[in-house]
This record gives structure tokens, C-alpha cells and sequence, in this order.
């Protein structure tokens, strides 16, 4: 347990101290949150209806956690340094290692979430309504993050491929979701917007319990977005078990 926590502290702090993990997912939000605000209020929609304003900062949460993985291809470069020597003779096994890097990344991946649902709401005014809810969102969509990055690490060949598979799916959920196009208006698109990627399900569900009379935003029961998340995280962990466990990948 002691060894746990000494490699979690280490690979926290080294997340945390790390200047381009703070710009990428902590400072590029908050920027791309104030280019909407910049630009809504140019084409003048009343930047004053706090509705809008929020769902966009609901929308960048959720998105830069999927995008909050590629840490650990950071971290796993330490295993082909010469630093890797001193790991392979660490008193505790590879899987705890890997586990522990893991929880840190977790916790950081958190941490950022956090201070950007207080940065925004002082900067920009957002106002993220039922906390409970949020909170949900945040620690739900951070294990299933990570769980993606782990499963990818698995079945993929290189470090480098599954750096790639998680880009892959961020910007694929960020683009169904309706986060950076018009998809239209067809069921196949609406059912990406509502219910088809975590993202969707995630803004969705912050959305629906912090606007619950917002009828354009056609929102449901945040209850219904939080379960299938849920459902979803619980799954896939099953799935990356089973990958780890038939995986013959060394690091």
C-alpha cells in the first residue's frame, strides 16, 4: 500500500508540475469557452442568457476529459528511458505500478475538471446548477477515460497507435455530439447528439439538471444520461479486464 502511494504522489506531482498538461487541458478550454462568448456576442445573441454560455462550458468538460489519457504515453515513456531499469527493479509488481501511474493520472484528470467548473464560473459567469450532478459526470467520465486509454494500450501494437485510438475517439465524440458541426437534424444525428457518445451523455446530463425547462435543447431526465454513463464506464471496465488479462503486451 505504502508503494502504491509513493508512485501515485511521484506521477501526480510530475502531471501536475508539468507545464503543457496544464496548457492542454486546463488553459485551452477556458480559451476556446471565451472565443464562444467572443463570438456570440458578435453575432449578437445576449451573452447575458447564462443558458448558453453554460452549455458550451458544458461541453468543453466533458471533452477534455476524453482527451485527458494521453498522459499516461506520456508517463509510459519512462519505461523506455533509462529510468526503466531502476522501475523494473522497484519492489512491487508491474501491475501495481501500471494500477498506481493509473490512479494518478485519475486524480489529476479530476483536479483539472474541477478548476475549470470554478475557473469558468468566475470568468465567464457560467453557472453549473445541480453540483451532485456534475460531480457524477466528472468522476464517471474520468474512469471511463482512462479505462479507454488502458483498454487501447492493450489491444493496439504500439504506444504510439493507441495515442492515436484515443485522439480517434475524442474528436469523433466531440464531432457526433454536435460539439463542433451542424450534424442536422435526422434521427441517426440526434441520436449521437442525445444519447450516442459519452460526451453527449455527459453535457447532456449537466445540461438537463441545471436547465431542466430549457425545451430547445430538447433534455430528458438527467437520471436517464447519468445511468447509461453508468452502464457504460461498469462495461467497459469488464471489457479492459478481460484485455489486460488475455494481453501479452509488455510495456
Amino acid at each position: 500500500m505504502y508503494q502504491s502511494l509513493i508512485i501515485v504522489r511521484h506521477y501526480l506531482l510530475k502531471s501536475i508540475l508539468d507545464p503543457l498538461n496544464t496548457a492542454i487541458l486546463l488553459l485551452l478550454p477556458l480559451a476556446l469557452v471565451f472565443v464562444n462568448f467572443v463570438m456570440i456576442d458578435t453575432i449578437g445573441i445576449d451573452v447575458s442568457d447564462v443558458l448558453v454560455v453554460s452549455s458550451i462550458a458544458m461541453l468543453m468538460l466533458p471533452a477534455f476529459q476524453l482527451f485527458s489519457p494521453l498522459q499516461h504515453y506520456y508517463l509510459f515513456g519512462d519505461f523506455q528511458g533509462a529510468v526503466r531499469f531502476r522501475l523494473y527493479s522497484a519492489p512491487c509488481s508491474k501491475a501495481k505500478f501500471i494500477l498506481s501511474m493509473g490512479i494518478a493520472t485519475w486524480i489529476y484528470s479530476v483536479f483539472i475538471g474541477l478548476f475549470f467548473i470554478l475557473a469558468s464560473s468566475i470568468l465567464f459567469g457560467v453557472e453549473w446548477g445541480n453540483m451532485l450532478v456534475v460531480l457524477l459526470v466528472l468522476l464517471l467520465l474520468s474512469v471511463l477515460a482512462q479505462l479507454i486509454s488502458i483498454f487501447l494500450f492493450f489491444v493496439t501494437s504500439t504506444r504510439k497507435a493507441a495515442e492515436a485510438g484515443v485522439q480517434v475517439i475524442a474528436w469523433s465524440a466531440l464531432i457526433l455530439s454536435g460539439g463542433i458541426v451542424n450534424l442536422g437534424n435526422n434521427p441517426v444525428t440526434n441520436f449521437f447528439q442525445m444519447y450516442g457518445t459519452p460526451l453527449s451523455l455527459a453535457s447532456r446530463a449537466m445540461a438537463a439538471a441545471s436547465f431542466p425547462d430549457a425545451v430547445e435543447f430538447n433534455l430528458g431526465a438527467p437520471g436517464l444520461y447519468l445511468s447509461i454513463l453508468a452502464a457504460s464506464t461498469g462495461v467497459f471496465a469488464i471489457i479492459t479486464v478481460i484485455a489486460g488479462m488475455l494481453s501479452k503486451k509488455e510495456l
